[in-house]
């Protein structure tokens, strides 16, 4: 278990996952709570959800899976017997918060670095979770933040900035973006695209070439 959790960050960190797809975020995490269903029942967890079934991201599918059953997984560890998760999701944000066990928070200082186990973590934990979720919200310019309030854990994802994409040419024009400002990755056929022309800012397009795409700055 630690050596596949130590090579899936080498693989994250070496950017190896490059298929990109477009996701229902709703969807993935509704797949992942239905995995979890039984356990809550067991624990008498309850679960509120406030999701945006519309949202759509363009992301490697495998990464979202881990990013958003980490952070599930943390939630149903770290809350009670007869105590709640909530979750939300909308077009800038994913949240979920849970009761807190003894109402004590998590050491910020150890959640996102490796090995650091909190007090309250169960046996199985190896103390990599959050840190993977860290390295996923990096290589997607997504922001993770931790904080405690009223007796509840809250982990929360935001989407906004400049995010990566590698979209292919014939999304482009029906691709819906989910924040204002994106880098997008588009084959070199695409410099002439009408999308890309309506759609640079004076930047415009810039020289450098990844993985044989070129990237433009556009301000939706």
């Amino acid at each position: 278990k630690l050596n596949k959790a130590l090579l899936l960050l080498t693989k994250i960190d070496n950017r190896q996952f490059t298929a990109q797809n477009e996701i229902k975020l709703h969807a993935l995490i509704k797949k992942i709570l239905e995995q979890y269903d039984d356990s809550f029942k067991q624990k008498n967890i309850r679960l509120h959800t406030n999701m945006d079934s519309s949202f759509v991201i363009y992301a490697n599918e495998t990464l979202m899976d881990i990013l958003f059953g980490n952070l599930i997984s943390n939630a149903y560890r770290y809350t009670p017997e007869n105590g709640n998760v909530e979750i939300s999701l909308s077009s800038t944000t994913f949240k979920i918060s849970n009761s807190a066990i003894n109402n004590q928070p998590l050491e910020k200082d150890k959640l996102f670095r490796r090995f650091q186990k909190q007090q309250q973590s169960s046996q199985n934990s190896i103390g990599l979770g959050l840190e993977i979720c860290k390295h996923i919200c990096v290589q997607n310019n997504f922001n993770i933040q931790y904080y405690f309030s009223e007796g509840r854990h809250s982990f929360e994802i935001t989407f906004q900035g400049y995010n990566w994409f590698l979209v292919p040419y014939e999304k482009l024009s029906s691709f819906r973006f989910h924040s204002e400002s994106c880098l997008i990755f588009a084959s070199s056929k695409s410099t002439e695209h009408p999308f890309l022309k309506t759609k640079k800012d004076e930047k415009g397009i810039f020289s450098n070439v990844v993985n044989g795409c070129k990237p433009y700055l556009c301000k939706l």
